[in-house]
């Protein structure tokens, strides 16, 4: 779950160029970051995603993911923050460029 987090985190870091309005972090509801009732979905649908991702390919003693045999046994779970973050990506670069500061 970490991984995948991560990748999300990093990808609206990069997106927003470290820039955030401390004030509507704050704001609750009335705040820019408040979206759908507190929850962003591009940003759920990136973290599911980036987390079905790594349970798949997770080879650990206690579950191993249906595509770690096809895969040579390779455990891919931290790819799990590259899938995160590029879906986070996909799903956000043009909403969130335009709450970017201008440079």
């Amino acid at each position: 779950m970490f991984a995948p987090w991560g990748g999300v985190f990093l990808a609206d870091m990069l997106l927003r160029r470290c820039h955030y309005d401390a004030d509507a972090l704050h704001a609750g509801s009335a705040g820019a970051y408040w979206y759908r009732s507190g929850y962003h979905p591009a940003g759920i649908t990136a973290l599911l995603t980036g987390m079905t991702f790594a349970a798949l390919t997770c080879d650990s003693e206690l579950w191993t993911g249906p595509l770690v045999a096809p895969l040579g046994g390779a455990d891919l779970t931290l790819l799990g923050s590259v899938v995160s973050g590029l879906t986070y990506w996909a799903l956000t670069r043009r909403r969130v460029a335009a709450y970017a500061p201008a440079a």
